[in-house]
């Protein structure tokens, strides 16, 4: 067993070097009167995850690389929002 774990440490680098990361931040105001929403869910539906805003209505996503990503915006007592994003 452990003659396998050494060559298997040493390539996990190599895995992580092929992937590209970029990161999908932003704040949430209500529309009206532009005051910061936390608790809001920031779902991503490409890649079936998601995270939820901050007090100051701060959120921030991780992702690997994609041409496109379509955000849903989601928070009770309001209407959802959709929005896509295109990359080059």
């Amino acid at each position: 067993m452990r003659k396998y774990v050494l060559p298997l440490l040493l390539m996990l680098p190599l895995l992580a070097l092929g992937q590209k990361k970029y990161t999908v931040s932003g704040y949430v105001n209500e529309k009206g009167s532009k005051e910061s929403l936390p608790g809001v869910t920031a779902y991503v539906k490409d890649y079936q995850t998601g995270t939820v805003t901050n007090t100051y209505g701060f959120y921030f996503i991780t992702l690997s690389e994609k041409d496109s990503l379509t955000l849903i915006y989601s928070s009770v007592g309001f209407v959802a929002d959709t929005l896509t994003i295109g990359f080059r």
